[in-house]
């Protein structure tokens, strides 16, 4: 499916992306800004086909918090992450108010996990929403 044919098939989809502003954890020191590894990479860009979905956590400006999966976080550089997003409910409305977000990863059979800690920008045209569409796990567009 090209990302035209996905667009009229989706309708109002929007992609997320965020820098990884706060590294894997919060330091005493401050938050430190981490490049993402390779591994890293594989195993986020293959969470849902590997059973293992990344959870995103958003925040109400009110400070209502909300968990979902997300099968179609990935990579978007070596220092951000992306997803595509398909609802106007729930985190999504949340990172209109408040842009703050943390990603989480969990492969309880390899022991990695990570989270990643950041602030949103959000894309409903445009070449960045395009490439993210491009790269989205077909299982999450179907």
């Amino acid at each position: 499916m090209t990302a035209q044919q996905k667009k009229r098939a989706f309708g109002e989809e929007f992609i997320i992306r965020f820098c990884n502003k706060y590294g894997l954890n919060l330091h005493k020191e401050g938050p430190v800004t981490i490049e993402i590894t390779s591994e890293m990479k594989e195993l986020i860009n293959n969470a849902l086909p590997d059973k293992y979905p990344c959870i995103v956590g958003t925040s109400s400006s009110d400070g209502l918090p909300n968990v979902s999966y997300k099968g179609s976080v990935m990579v978007f550089s070596a220092t951000e992450l992306a997803f595509w997003e398909r609802t106007r409910k729930g985190g999504f409305a949340q990172l209109t108010d408040n842009p703050n977000i943390v990603v989480m990863y969990r492969n309880t059979e390899l022991r990695k996990s990570w989270r990643f800690y950041g602030e949103v920008a959000i894309y409903d045209s445009g070449e960045i929403k395009n490439q993210v569409l491009e790269k989205t796990v077909q299982p999450e567009l179907d």
